[in-house]
């Protein structure tokens, strides 16, 4: 049933070719506004050139690119998260209960509002999730497709498929989440502040001045191989599709890059 292939694909290439995306240079954008006062307009632009780079060179370019800086940015992020839960280890048992109690509702039965409590984490978990690691969206699958596993057998890149969710949900974000809360920038909020603002906020408070930057360039480097990975997936399927003729992927290529 082809015509399922190609619904997937139609939707697929508007969806990372250009919504998601969209998502990811707005990060950016927050994140160099609030780290270093840049215009999002310049940063926008300078994200356009840098990815068109990428995205001009081809598959293999984005995976060379995306092999090296991911490993990298996220293991000296998580030294960082590390670092900064030894300074607070005193508070790692309550901040693990409050995860606790929160992922449950258990703080909302008490309350008497255990149904909405659920279903609020219900809600907030599958979105974070799906957005965290895709698991579920069909998306990553693109990317194991295209890969040359070792061994050379199908289990192989499955097993490297759930390793990324591990490292990306379980390690990464529950290390960001015990930095925001071991900062105490939640005991006292300072407006209405919350996603890339609220991690750095709290690292600055942890680590000093510089732990704004520092976020600032990791969310650059994590959504910008996330916008030349999305890239990819769209380029992928839009082959499939049998547009493949050279001029009709630049024309894609500028229309994702402009979007």
């Amino acid at each position: 049933m082809r015509w399922m292939g190609v619904l997937f694909s139609l939707f697929l290439i508007l969806a990372f070719g250009l919504v998601f995306n969209a998502v990811q240079a707005n990060s950016i954008a927050q994140a160099s506004a609030a780290a270093f006062n840049f215009n999002p307009l310049y940063v926008g632009i300078g994200l356009v050139l840098l990815s068109g780079t990428v995205i001009f060179g081809g598959i293999r370019s984005i995976a060379r690119v995306a092999e090296w800086v991911v490993p990298v940015m996220a293991a000296a992020y998580l030294l960082l998260a590390f670092w900064v839960l030894a300074m607070n280890i005193e508070q790692l048992p309550a901040i693990l209960l409050l995860i606790v109690k929160s992922a449950f509702g258990l703080q909302e039965a008490a309350a008497g509002a255990v149904g909405y409590g659920i279903s609020q984490a219900m809600t907030q978990g599958v979105q974070r999730g799906l957005f965290s690691n895709e698991a579920g969206m069909g998306s990553a699958p693109n990317a194991a497709a295209s890969a040359s596993p070792y061994p050379p057998h199908p289990a192989s890149q499955g097993y490297v498929q759930m390793l990324g969710v591990f490292v990306d949900t379980l390690v990464i974000c529950s290390a960001t989440a015990a930095i925001i809360l071991a900062s105490g920038v939640m005991d006292n909020p300072t407006g209405e502040i919350s996603g890339i603002e609220l991690t750095q906020r709290a690292l600055s408070s942890a680590v000093g001045s510089w732990g704004s930057p520092f976020v600032a360039l990791a969310i650059f480097f994590f959504a910008f191989t996330s916008i030349i990975a999305n890239y990819a997936y769209a380029e992928n399927n839009l082959i499939f599709l049998e547009h493949n003729h050279p001029a009709r992927l630049v024309i894609f290529r500028c229309v994702a890059l402009a979007w």
